[in-house]
């Protein structure tokens, strides 16, 4: 009884000083496979399990500019990362033929798209997701990264 009060305790404690959980990133990829493998967590999507990397090969930080669109009712991110993000994400699909591409908006697993061969380019296309997320989603991508006067 005395631990689970003292826990109870150090948790209003923390909420009362403050504390906050940081927000997962807006946009952020990652490499899928199919089997298990070491480094990989298993993530639903759908009806399907995909084993996802622990590392991150783009993230918020990567990005320089994004901006949404809407192509016949679905909401797209095209997204301009840095040099140096390019040249990671060239690297890290270069020999994952077959493998995916998860693809996270705001903490949630919503794709994973078939590497056909290595990604080059600083420029993203990125299909999200509909109504109303994406709407809230695209409100902020455009308070994130806004657009260039």
């Amino acid at each position: 009884m005395g631990s689970r009060l003292g826990a109870a305790i150090l948790l209003l404690g923390a909420e009362s000083l403050g504390a906050q959980v940081a927000a997962p990133p807006i946009i952020e990829l990652r490499i899928a496979v199919a089997a298990p493998t070491p480094g990989y967590l298993p993530r639903r999507l759908a009806d399907s399990t995909f084993h996802v990397s622990e590392q991150v090969l783009i993230s918020d930080g990567d990005v320089v500019r994004a901006r949404p669109s809407r192509e016949q009712g679905h909401l797209n991110i095209l997204a301009i990362v840095t040099p140096q993000a390019a040249t990671r994400l060239e690297a890290g699909t270069r020999d994952r033929l077959g493998d995916r591409i998860a693809v996270f908006f705001n903490g949630v697993f919503t794709a994973a798209v078939p590497i056909v061969g290595p990604v080059t380019g600083p420029t993203l296309i990125l299909e999200a997701m509909g109504s109303p997320e994406g709407d809230r989603l695209a409100d902020q991508v455009r308070n994130r990264w806004p657009s260039s006067p």
